[in-house]
């Protein structure tokens, strides 16, 4: 919701954020220490597991990061509230510190998704594991409907004297 920066004004943390405005770094100690509830209220929406090489701190730590972000970025003049900012920058942060540790890229991970989701339903329905020509067989079957969907998702041309 945007809102006026008279309306900002009125916010109880306005004073704060003039004293950062003007150099007083004692103010960005006080924000910090005020809006370090929205770091965990981040964490806990987003259903993070900790990983081995990626624990609780470590989340913490990032989700702090993106919040010392906002911080310095966050200006009250454009009619947005801090805590509506700070969400975003937090949140972004978190997901950056976990990709950087991944192994995998993107696209590897949907992949690697791909694949436990055809062995789940094989295994479901044939009762065993799947052999690998089964396993390919299923992941070529899911590719290739995957394409028709997208082909008829796609936008199509206007060929001149054409109609539909």
């Amino acid at each position: 919701m945007l809102h006026t920066p008279a309306d900002l004004q009125l916010e109880p943390s306005y004073p704060i954020w003039v004293r950062l405005r003007a150099g007083d770094l004692t103010a960005r100690g006080e924000l910090v220490s005020q809006y370090l509830p929205l770091v965990k209220y981040v964490i806990g929406r987003m259903a993070i597991s900790p990983s081995g090489a990626f624990d609780a701190d470590d989340v913490l730590a990032a989700g702090t990061i993106g919040l010392l972000h906002a911080i310095d970025r966050y200006n009250p003049d454009q009619g947005v509230r801090f805590e509506t900012y700070a969400l975003q920058r937090i949140r972004g942060a978190i997901i950056d510190a976990i990709r950087s540790l991944s192994p995998l890229s993107r696209t590897g991970l949907r992949r690697l998704k791909a694949l436990d989701e055809a062995i789940a339903a094989l295994t479901q329905q044939l009762g065993r594991a799947p052999t690998r020509r089964e396993l390919a067989q299923e992941l070529a079957a899911r590719g290739r409907w995957r394409r028709a969907v997208h082909a008829r998702a796609a936008p199509r041309s206007r060929r001149p004297g054409h109609r539909g």
